[in-house]
C-alpha cells in the first residue's frame, strides 16, 4: 500500500490487499505558468520583428545611474549600452543584427 494513504482518511484495504477509497483525496494546486520571457521584451521584439538586418533611429532619452542609456526605438523605450560620451537628447543611428 502506498504509504501517504492511511486508513481512516477513506482508504479501506481489504483482507486481500484492495484499496477502496471513499471520498476525494485532496489535490495539489497546480502551480502557476511563467511567461517565457517579461511582456515588454516581447513587445519590443515583435515591433523589431520585420527590421532584421537594417539600419534604423534611435533617440536617447536619457542615461541611466548604472551607464546605460534609454532610447527610444519603434516607438518603444528599451535600454541599452552607448559610447559613454552619447548626449542626451540626440538622435542615434542603430542597426539590428539580431533578436
Amino acid at each position: 500500500m502506498d504509504p501517504s494513504l492511511r486508513r481512516g482518511d477513506g482508504v479501506q484495504v481489504s483482507s486481500s490487499g484492495m484499496i477502496k477509497i471513499n471520498a476525494a483525496l485532496p489535490v495539489a494546486s497546480p502551480l502557476a505558468i511563467e511567461p517565457a520571457s517579461d511582456p515588454r521584451q516581447q513587445d519590443l521584439e515583435r515591433a523589431l520583428a520585420g527590421q532584421l538586418g537594417k539600419t534604423m533611429r534611435g533617440d536617447v532619452l536619457a542615461k541611466m545611474n548604472d551607464g546605460s542609456y534609454l532610447v527610444k526605438v519603434a516607438g518603444a523605450a528599451t535600454r541599452m549600452m552607448l559610447p559613454p560620451s552619447t548626449p542626451v537628447g540626440v538622435p542615434v543611428s542603430l542597426h539590428l543584427v539580431a533578436l
